[in-house]
């Protein structure tokens, strides 16, 4: 019996010694380095990840919170040089100080290095005039009479990140100051600064334009999230349902080559939100979540005829938008009935002018207003399709009809025309035809809207949707 517990305790004492032995492998692969070696491996890994395949990046950079990013490109160079370019107002100002701040394009050359601190640091460490105007004491703006910014503090932005991790061209630092979280993109090294820079410009708009006051998060579940002042990329957002001055919070984003980021992620419910690249319609998909689209809403109700969110968000009736018919687009139907209008009333001093759609209110009207009586009254908070006619140098007649829309669906609309109301326009309108029929083509008829840009619809083309009558182009005012 003793021989069997000997035998069985050697046995047991083995197995241990063989398993420290493995561990003591182990620890020798994971720790036969100092923490100074494994730090200057680092620095080397990085700075070879920055400079391989031609070594240009985009950096969507975030000075702070209180402001939008900044898109900037940078080259780097294994001598330790790099090119930084970029275009925005503080470059406009650095580079034209009596200027007013227009987007400029800029670029300079500098030094940077991989250095060690407890962990990898990109620094930036000798001066860039286009890089170093965040992180520069000026005021802001640095020129002119703006007393409230005289703080000797500037931007107050980072010059140097920790670099956090590296992962399919993708590089994720942290200022080291401010710890905001940034994202470095590896790009074409035969890229062109310039054309990149001023493509990200152009972008700005197309993405948020200033003339679509709301756009909206779509979600799967059917929930809507507006958006607001997208065009500063620092949006404000809330949920559709709710109330707006309730529940409206500001982001700080910033519009990059291919899309609009937010500088941290947003939870909306089940999902989270962040990173959005642009659709070939225009509209934005989310990375995150590829179901959840950004784009104008509804081209009927949200767009053409958006008083119902006006009303619902509380804004001004400024925000809402105005329609201006482009001649030069007309087809089929359209052109020949138009080119009838303008054959009857271009004569002697009168000419055909603009044709609109627009919301009009009383006091918008007041002065059309004052000159209906009785009856020829209606009351104008409502949407009008105006039709100018200039008769003289001095003298204009404004065909203005009442008009109601019905929706169906998300692009379908029945215009219901009224009468016309001003007794000048009743006349005009009963002496000419031409103009007659040309009103009909609108009048109680259902018409299809389309956009080639889903986020900033800033043209409508409108079609007859019974038929190939040829299609007008409606262009924001």
């Amino acid at each position: 019996m003793k021989k069997y517990q000997i035998f069985g305790t050697l046995t047991v004492l083995a197995a241990s010694m063989m398993l420290t032995s493995c561990f003591k492998n182990e620890e020798d692969d994971i720790f036969d380095k100092n923490a100074a070696e494994r730090l200057e491996e680092a620095k080397t890994y990085y700075s070879d990840i920055l400079t391989d395949k031609g070594g240009k990046w985009q950096l969507e950079y975030y000075a702070n919170g209180d402001e939008h990013g900044y898109v900037y490109l940078m080259s780097f160079n294994k001598n330790g040089t790099v090119t930084i370019s970029g275009q925005n107002e503080y470059i406009g100002y650095e580079l034209n100080p009596a200027g007013t701040g227009a987007k400029t394009y800029g670029t300079a050359t500098s030094l940077w290095e991989v250095v060690g601190d407890n962990g990898p640091v990109l620094s930036f460490n000798s001066y860039n005039r286009i890089f170093h105007i965040f992180s520069s004491p000026y005021d802001i703006p640095p020129y002119g009479d703006n007393e409230t910014d005289e703080s000797g503090k500037g931007h107050e932005g980072d010059y140097e990140f920790d670099l956090m991790k590296y992962s399919n061209d993708t590089l994720y630092v942290e200022g080291k100051k401010r710890e905001i979280s940034m994202i470095m993109t590896r790009i074409d090294a035969n890229t062109d600064d310039r054309v990149y820079m001023e493509y990200v410009t152009a972008m700005a708009d197309s993405f948020f334009h200033p003339k679509v006051p709301i756009v909206f998060m779509n979600m799967p579940n059917g929930k809507r999230y507006a958006i607001m002042d997208g065009a500063s990329q620092m949006p404000t957002i809330w949920d559709f349902d709710l109330d707006r001055i309730s529940y409206e919070q500001s982001y700080t984003g910033i519009v990059n080559h291919d899309g609009f980021a937010l500088m941290d992620p947003l939870v909306l419910g089940e999902y989270t939100v962040q990173r959005f690249v642009r659709n070939d319609d225009g509209s934005l998909r989310c990375i995150e979540n590829p179901s959840v689209i950004v784009d104008a809403g509804h081209l009927n109700e949200d767009v053409m005829f958006n008083r119902a969110n006006i009303v619902k968000t509380e804004l001004s009736s400024d925000y809402i938008m105005g329609w201006t018919l482009n001649s030069a687009s007309l087809s089929g139907q359209f052109q020949s009935a138009y080119d009838a209008v303008k054959t009857a009333i271009n004569k002697g001093t009168r000419r055909l002018g603009a044709i609109t759609v627009e919301y009009a209110d009383s006091t918008y009207y007041n002065d059309k207003l004052a000159l209906l009586k009785g009856n020829n009254r209606v009351p104008f908070d409502s949407y009008v399709m105006v039709i100018r006619i200039q008769v003289n140098s001095s003298s204009t007649v404004n065909v203005i009809l009442p008009l109601t829309p019905k929706f169906d669906g998300e692009d379908d609309v029945t215009m219901e025309l009224g009468e016309p109301t001003l007794p000048t326009a009743v006349t005009m309108v009963n002496n000419t035809p031409e103009l007659a029929a040309f009103i009909q083509l609108f009048d109680n008829q259902k018409m299809h809207l389309s956009a080639e840009n889903l986020l900033a619809p800033t043209v409508l083309t409108m079609s007859r949707a019974d038929g190939d009558t040829g299609s007008v182009d409606f262009v924001v005012r």
